[in-house]
């Protein structure tokens, strides 16, 4: 297990490289014709595509990027599955399990240490995470897959939040709220992580201090909450995120219906004379 750890070792330019390397070779699968893209594929022709991409000369140059082999690697990563056949390694895309067929489930993990930081993270498009005793949460985009340690998830809300910091209507609650989770880096004091999937895909590397629960509703609440879900603003204003269409609305959808409503909440005054 520490082999798998090591691929993945800290908030770097390494990290964000084998980062960048993954995403690299799901679009290789990604731009493969749909009768090939489900079959298995040699890895050589894989590696090739991607020291292409990527501008490695060689097999050894992107091994020394990833830390490991390339088939170690592919292991590692969430749908895809490798094989050997007379002497020779294949890969093969394994895609998401159809919807209905989801367990939406909640992880929760204690952070007590440093060590603690460096646990990986994979997250699957469907899935956000937050900081309870912060109050602070990530949505997911419906896109991407993440993959990263605990750190990284942390280090990479910092720097979008320090991005996005010169438009927000409160910046004080905002340098508050980076102040916070540069804390949580420090680990100077224990904090939980939590991770809420719909799809149940999300995993960490190593379950043994992670506790799950199974959310349980019923399939009109599924429905509706798979397109709204309630986020909060870094200066704690309430607002409502469509996962189909990536709209945001400050109030209440219709479709939530009235039970457990909150009272309608006023856009940040500086994002309402942006509007204007």
């Amino acid at each position: 297990m520490e082999e798998n750890r090591s691929a993945y070792s800290g908030f770097s330019s390494i990290n964000q490289e084998q980062d960048r390397i993954a995403r690299m070779i799901e679009q290789v699968f990604g731009e493969l014709p749909e009768e090939v893209e489900s079959k298995e594929v040699l890895c050589r022709a894989v590696i090739g595509a991607v020291n292409l991409d990527c501008g490695y000369e060689d097999e050894d140059e992107l091994e020394d990027a990833l830390g490991c082999t390339f088939e170690e690697f592919v292991e590692k990563l969430p749908n895809f599955a490798v094989s050997e056949t007379n002497g020779k390694k294949y890969m093969k895309f394994v895609p998401d399990p159809p919807e209905s067929e989801w367990v939406h489930k909640k992880m929760f993990f204690d952070v007590e240490k440093r060590e603690d930081l460096w646990l990986v993270l994979y997250l699957s498009r469907h899935a956000w995470w937050s900081i309870p005793e912060l109050e602070f949460q990530v949505a997911c985009d419906g896109f991407k897959k993440v993959h990263n340690p605990i750190y990284n998830h942390i280090g990479l809300a910092i720097q979008n939040l320090e991005s996005f910091a010169p438009g927000v209507g409160d910046k004080q609650a905002m340098e508050a709220t980076i102040t916070a989770l540069m804390s949580c880096l420090d680990c100077d004091k224990p904090f939980t992580l939590c991770v809420e999937d719909k799809s149940g895909l999300s995993t960490f590397e190593d379950m043994a201090r992670v506790r799950t629960e199974v959310v349980t509703t019923s399939s009109e609440e599924a429905k509706v909450e798979s397109v709204w879900q309630e986020m909060s603003s870094p200066d704690g204003v309430p607002y409502f995120y469509n996962r189909e269409t990536q709209e945001t609305v400050w109030n209440r959808p219709a479709e939530l219906g009235e039970e457990g409503a909150t009272e309608e909440k006023k856009q940040p005054e500086k994002s309402a004379k942006n509007e204007e």
